[in-house]
């Protein structure tokens, strides 16, 4: 049986910006999936800010993570965080929107390691980080199938 990979890229975009609580909370959406690959972004707003005025380091460390998660679940399986190392290069002072891009730097049969590059919508540079994320072996289909079954039930009174 083969797996129609753009079918099954297009379900993960739209299940991880429908199910993605954290993430929809401060605002994180996911904009393109591919093999190893992702790309999304978070708009500013004066909740994400500091004390000084920057988007807080957390909501760049969530976006980052978030994104990079999303290029891991590209290759079809749950892929928890196992590590993150991130550095701020540039305070995201003044900035309407901050884009984090994902690429594949290797991928294994239990663990993959994605750079993460955070930057704002002049493509400055905010950070730069490396996540690795751990193949717990369950397919993301059986996710999918769960949320999709959930939202068939009729509503109870």
């Amino acid at each position: 049986m083969t797996i129609d990979k753009a079918a099954y890229l297009r379900k993960c975009l739209n299940y991880r910006n429908s199910q993605n609580r954290f993430g929809n909370l401060i605002g994180i959406v996911t904009t393109e999936i591919d093999d190893g690959y992702a790309k999304g972004y978070i708009d500013v707003t004066e909740k994400l800010r500091n004390p000084i005025g920057s988007v807080h380091g957390g909501c760049l460390y969530s976006l980052a993570d978030s994104i990079g998660g999303a290029a891991s679940a590209s290759h079809g399986y749950i892929t928890p965080t196992v590590s993150g190392d991130m550095h701020f290069l540039s305070p995201a002072l003044n900035c309407k929107r901050v884009w984090a891009e994902a690429r594949e730097l290797k991928h294994g049969k239990k663990m993959s390691t994605f750079d993460v590059r955070l930057t704002d919508e002049n493509s400055r540079i905010l950070a730069t980080a490396i996540f690795t994320y751990y193949n717990i072996g369950i397919p993301l289909e059986n996710v999918f199938e769960q949320v999709e079954c959930e939202c068939e039930k009729p509503d109870e009174d």
